[in-house]
């Protein structure tokens, strides 16, 4: 069946302008545009499809669906049943759907290759795009479809594969752009904002989903509060995010089977940079969640507001807030933790706050690794780094970590026992293992402590450290072994300072005296340091 021309249909949602039922539809095409005016458009309950009898194919290649004139009890209604649909063809032949209250699809499946949909401009009335049980793919490389106004896009079962788009809520009170339930949800590029006034709602809002972001994309997000995950699992590779003044978290997981954040693969870390976070709020907030990766991730300059009174605001840690099961395996890696600073007046640090459960530990298979990152100027209250809460973990394995410049500010929070590096509450000093943690201070003061325990009175000043690269040079060479090791040391100054890599900022002079035989202008950063065996006591 073909449909073309003008129709206009009954000023209620009670009759159907088009009902079809185990039909092929095809609705406008490359050369003509129908226009139909109603409430409730088209209605298609096909019945449910057998091996042998696929669904019915509805295609909507032009179009224009409006509201008659006059009304504002009701927005257009068009509802789907077990049939393969398409909307759009190309930039040129586009379906536009005006003030839209209700787009439903149950079952079968969706292809948005190309369309406008704009929803209901009533504030009375809820804007929605409603998926059950139904493949969904939204946009593509060439085409970028447009949902604009709309309350929310409601998804229960089946999958929404969004390739390419502009995704907006209403400018009024949007709960959420995104709110799936179940199924899975793939979100390769696209644009995605959220304009209401609830800000305590997210852009994106899952339940039982199985959630992929950014595989192959880049995202974007607009919103106070990005990512409110229940259950299921959230694996986020790429994506970028608007600045807002004062934001909630973006990434918050509630009993999520498996977090990923981050891509392991990808050459330049994923960063999440200059945010302000309000009340009980940090860039990632995780609460468990059976399995947590953190991989790739730069969190720089995140801080929280400043909070003159705890009592009328709580906040977090700003950068990276986990509440661990007593069987969570949580891993960060290859991440940087740089300029992070927490202002309020409550136990917290810069970087990461980790509360273990308080199960006892015959029942505990939790376990915390941290590998290869970094922790730069940091400061918290009583830990400028890292606090770790409670006894419920069976392992913890720190693994070339760097720690430079992180800090503590004053204060009467638990007797002044306060660290730069690393803070426990519980004693931990057993699980504790610093010899692959190390000091990178530069010309940075790093405070003392580095580690202290709350309980039992436990604390280390200082780590090791860290191995800044070094080039020998001698007199005389002792000719064994690689150029410029203390077995085979350069003996021109010159060539040993122009040896000098971004990984070695260190020259050790060997021997009792070296003389330079010609000036030199030393343009790099560098440590010059007397042979540690001349050195007098």
């Amino acid at each position: 069946m073909a449909i073309i021309g003008t129709f206009t249909g009954a000023n209620n949602a009670d009759t159907s302008m088009i009902t079809t039922s185990d039909t092929v539809v095809q609705i406008g095409s490359s050369s003509y545009t129908p226009t139909f005016n109603g409430i409730k458009i088209l209605e298609v309950s096909n019945t449910e499809p057998v091996e042998l009898e696929p669904c019915k194919n509805l295609s909507i290649t032009r179009g224009t669906f409006r509201l008659p004139t006059g009304i504002i009890s009701f927005g257009i209604q068009i509802m789907i049943t077990n049939a393969e649909i398409s909307f759009g063809e190309s930039s040129y032949n586009i379906p536009t759907f005006t003030d839209i209250e209700l787009l439903q699809i149950t079952g079968g499946s969706l292809n948005i290759i190309f369309n406008n949909v704009v929803g209901t401009s009533q504030a009375s009335i809820l804007s929605q795009f409603i998926l059950r049980n139904s493949s969904v793919t939204f946009g593509s490389y060439n085409y970028s479809p447009s949902f604009t106004n709309l309350e929310v896009i409601d998804i229960k079962g089946g999958s929404l594969t969004i390739n390419r788009g502009n995704i907006s809520g209403t400018s009024s009170n949007a709960p959420n752009v995104l709110d799936a339930k179940g199924g899975t949800l793939n979100i390769v590029n696209g644009q995605f904002t959220h304009t209401g006034t609830d800000t305590t709602q997210a852009v994106i809002k899952t339940s039982g989903t199985i959630v992929t972001i950014g595989d192959g994309g880049n995202p974007s997000f607009n919103g106070q509060k990005v990512f409110d995950n229940t259950q299921g699992s959230f694996i986020f590779k790429q994506g970028s995010f608007t600045d807002v003044n004062t934001r909630q978290s973006i990434f918050t997981s509630l009993g999520c089977d498996e977090v990923i954040i981050g891509n392991k693969d990808a050459v330049n870390n994923l960063v999440i940079s200059n945010q302000q976070f309000s009340h009980q709020s940090s860039a990632v907030l995780l609460s468990g969640c059976n399995t947590i990766t953190v991989q790739k991730v730069t969190f720089s300059n995140l801080q929280t507001q400043n909070s003159p009174d705890p009592t009328q605001a709580i906040y977090f840690t700003p950068a990276v807030v986990v509440y661990s099961l007593p069987n969570t395996q949580l891993v960060i890696t290859d991440c940087i933790f740089s300029g992070n600073q927490y202002n309020g007046l409550l136990p917290a640090s810069g970087a990461l706050y980790i509360k273990f459960s308080k199960h006892s530990t015959e029942e505990v298979t939790a376990t915390l690794t941290i590998k290869d990152t970094e922790f730069r100027s940091n400061k918290g209250t009583v830990a400028g780094a890292i606090i770790l809460k409670n006894k419920a973990v069976k392992t913890i394995t720190f693994d070339n970590l760097i720690f430079s410049g992180n800090e503590y500010k004053y204060s009467d929070i638990n007797n002044h026992r306060q660290a730069s590096g690393v803070y426990t509450f519980s004693d931990l000093t057993s699980k504790l293992n610093f010899d692959s943690c190390f000091e990178d201070t530069g010309n940075v003061i790093q405070k003392e402590p580095f580690y202290v325990s709350l309980e039992n009175n436990k604390q280390l000043s200082a780590i090791n450290p860290k191995d800044l690269g070094t080039i020998y040079v001698s007199a005389s060479s002792r000719g064994v072994g690689e150029i410029g090791s203390d077995t085979n040391p350069y003996t021109d100054f010159t060539r040993a300072f122009g040896a000098l890599t971004d990984h070695q900022k260190r020259i050790v002079l060997l021997g009792v005296e070296f003389s330079l035989e010609s000036g030199i202008t030393v343009n790099k950063n560098v440590i010059i340091d007397p042979d540690p065996e001349q050195k007098s006591d």
